[in-house]
């Protein structure tokens, strides 16, 4: 789950940098730290990458179905 997040954060934040919202790179970037550093086994960092990008992902979410 915290994996399908990051995916989903990474991948609206290419979008914005492809076209041409250069501030959204930063944030791709640190997302895919993240998710490259991610151990699903560790349930504490899923837990707490859940607990953190979950609510960005949702405020994406909601902008974008106004």
């Amino acid at each position: 789950m915290a994996r399908d997040v990051l995916l989903q954060l990474i991948g609206h934040a290419a979008s914005q940098v492809a076209a041409g919202a250069g501030e959204w790179a930063e944030k791709r970037d640190r997302w895919t730290s993240l998710l490259n550093a991610l151990d699903p086994r560790d349930t504490d960092s899923v837990q707490e990458v859940l607990d953190r990008e979950a609510p960005a992902l949702k405020s994406i979410s909601e902008g974008l179905n106004r």
